[in-house]
């Protein structure tokens, strides 16, 4: 039984009233070693707390593995009970201490190293609106997770079988409804990024505007670089109505500049 369900049982809060989210110290430091980017452990606070009448483990370890495993959010509004799924968790812990010989993985969520990269920017550089860019990032379901890791490296190939500038762009949806806009670029050689910076900037803010989104991103890359992107871009400004907005997309629209396919 976790901290906030013995709270609860101990009748200490009020009928009606929305008991804390309590952890003990031992699940806080487990909790932060795995969890070990801000916007990841924020995120878990966030989805735990939501879930704490859907969700029902035996102990805090439990949630941190259906976090892990399949997210926090309930696939209906029926009651999920949680079996016991912290013996991978352990072994890593106890082979992390010293206490167990055998090798342990940390258990980790996100394991798609484009999606890593984009979250590893975001907390290294912190640019505006960069939690919630982040969080976007992280509702993002397994599936989504690996088209987004998938896409650079066909739109690189594009570019290295054509030597000219390519691009794609992916919507991801999150209740039928847009969450996330990422654009992939890959840049030949001949294409200067500084030149490319400001177009890609703009095409930014139009599909931002056409989709109404809370948070979109560019991941750019090279055709003569080995790494999986170069540059990242973000935009997480608030969505407002601007008649010259309107008309821009209207115009990208015509000429095509916006396509983009959802998931």
């Amino acid at each position: 039984m976790t901290v906030s369900e013995d709270l609860a049982e101990s009748l200490l809060c009020p009928p009606g009233t929305e008991t804390p989210l309590l952890l003990n110290i031992h699940d806080l430091e487990v909790l932060q070693e795995v969890l070990d980017r801000p916007s990841e452990f924020i995120h878990y606070l966030k989805q735990r707390r939501a879930s704490a009448a859907k969700i029902l483990a035996r102990d805090e370890l439990d949630y941190l593995m259906h976090y892990v495993s399949w997210g926090l959010s309930p696939a209906s509004d029926d009651t999920e009970l949680t079996p016991g799924l912290a013996d991978d968790l352990l072994d890593w812990y106890g082979h992390k201490n010293g206490e167990r010989r055998s090798v342990a993985s940390r258990p980790r969520r996100i394991e798609e190293p484009v999606v890593n990269l984009l979250l590893n920017v975001l907390e290294r550089n912190r640019p505006p609106g960069w939690l919630r860019v982040s969080e976007a990032i992280l509702n993002l379901d397994k599936a989504s997770r690996q088209i987004a890791n998938s896409v650079p490296r066909e739109v690189k190939k594009s570019t290295l079988d054509s030597h000219e500038d390519c691009s794609q762009y992916v919507e991801f949806l999150e209740d039928g409804q847009a969450s996330l806009g990422i654009f992939f670029f890959c840049l030949a050689a001949k294409t200067e990024y500084s030149d490319a910076e400001e177009a890609i900037h703009g095409l930014l803010r139009l599909r931002q505007y056409a989709s109404k989104l809370g948070a979109v991103a560019a991941v750019v890359s090279f055709e003569n670089s080995e790494q999986l992107f170069n540059a990242c871009i973000f935009d997480a400004s608030k969505w407002e109505p601007d008649e010259e907005a309107e008309l821009a997309v209207e115009e990208a629209l015509r000429y095509k500049l916006l396509g983009f396919g959802s998931v």
